[in-house]
């Protein structure tokens, strides 16, 4: 479900049918089984490209940012920027602002109004679509809790924010609350193939990417996802192992960015140098960070499609994503 991390969360309504509990359920083993043939077959593990958290970039803002100025071409082609989890809006309204057209979704309405207040009066080259609903692998309703005051959430030092422990408020009981539409992607928005696909859905991550199979096989060349282990565990009982094979399996090579922490302190101070690659591993080591703090520490996978894949439903080669940093040229 989309549940802005800042904006919300949400709990179920309707359960979802038995088709989509069966096809979660095959993914779930088929990953498995895979990780375990590679390990019987003497195989390397998957393991995560660290190009990006050598820079210590963060994925959903530098990235994002450098990538929108990256290829020229997209620009003027007005590209699809496909974002889940609208945040306050700005950078909607930034992709615009370079030209693409944007499609933002998310569950809290609020975080939609801010958007729009913030494009208002701009004169921006791309336009954008707002659609206010959540995102899963099912059809129906949830309970969506709204907060307000965005930033106080995610600093444990004050006594108003969700992260206090001592804060009455963290069972979000002072918030609002609103009954919200629940649609797979591949229903909410049939046929789309966006350039960029960035989601952030508050441990509910792997639902959406269930419910986005057709989305995925047409293989966006850029997807870029929030990824917190532990709030995945916490909110829908997911293994974060199974979203990065799930993601894989569409042909992306995955980069690890930049780590953020409520905390601040405690988890990579201690726990950094021993920061793993393989996704498994990199998975378990992810969710110590609910020791230093119960929301966890999150980061962001960069998923890029290799230069040369011929995609699947265009046939179309894609030629990479060329850039200079640093006086280097690179080509991913």
């Amino acid at each position: 479900i989309n549940a802005e991390y800042m904006g919300g969360a949400a709990e179920l309504d309707n359960p979802r049918n038995d088709d989509a509990l069966v096809t979660d359920a095959q993914q779930s083993v088929h990953s498995d089984q895979t990780e375990s043939q590679r390990t019987e077959a003497g195989e390397r593990p998957h393991a995560l490209k660290t190009l990006f958290r050598e820079w210590n970039w963060d994925g959903g803002r530098d990235f994002f940012k450098f990538v929108l100025g990256a290829d020229r071409e997209a620009r003027q082609r007005h590209a699809l920027v496909l974002e889940v989890g609208t945040g306050d809006g700005r950078q909607a309204v930034e992709a615009a602002g370079q030209g693409f057209d944007v499609i933002t979704v998310d569950a809290f309405r609020n975080n939609l109004g801010r958007g729009k207040n913030i494009a208002r009066g701009k004169q921006l080259p791309g336009n954008i679509t707002w659609i206010w609903s959540a995102v899963s692998n099912y059809t129906g309703t949830a309970t969506f809790w709204g907060y307000s005051g965005m930033g106080r959430l995610l600093d444990s030092n004050d006594p108003g924010a969700t992260t206090n422990p001592s804060n009455w408020k963290k069972d979000f009981r002072n918030s609002e609350r609103m009954v919200v539409a629940v649609n797979p992607l591949d229903k909410l928005l049939p046929g789309v193939c966006p350039y960029i696909f960035k989601i952030d859905v508050e441990g509910s991550e792997l639902r959406a990417f269930h419910g986005a199979r057709k989305l995925m096989e047409c293989q966006p060349p850029v997807v870029i996802i929030e990824f917190n282990p532990s709030m995945m565990l916490w909110s829908q009982g997911d293994d974060g192992y199974l979203l990065l094979e799930l993601v894989h399996s569409y042909g992306y090579d995955l980069y690890d960015s930049a780590i953020s922490e409520p905390l601040k302190k405690g988890f990579m101070s201690r726990l950094g140098r021993q920061r793993p690659v393989a996704y498994r591993e990199y998975v378990d080591w992810l969710k110590k960070s609910a020791e230093w703090d119960h929301w966890g520490s999150w980061t962001d996978i960069i998923a890029l499609l290799p230069k040369g894949t011929v995609r699947r439903k265009s046939q179309e080669r894609w030629p990479g994503l060329s850039f200079e940093y640093r006086g280097k040229s690179y080509n991913l």
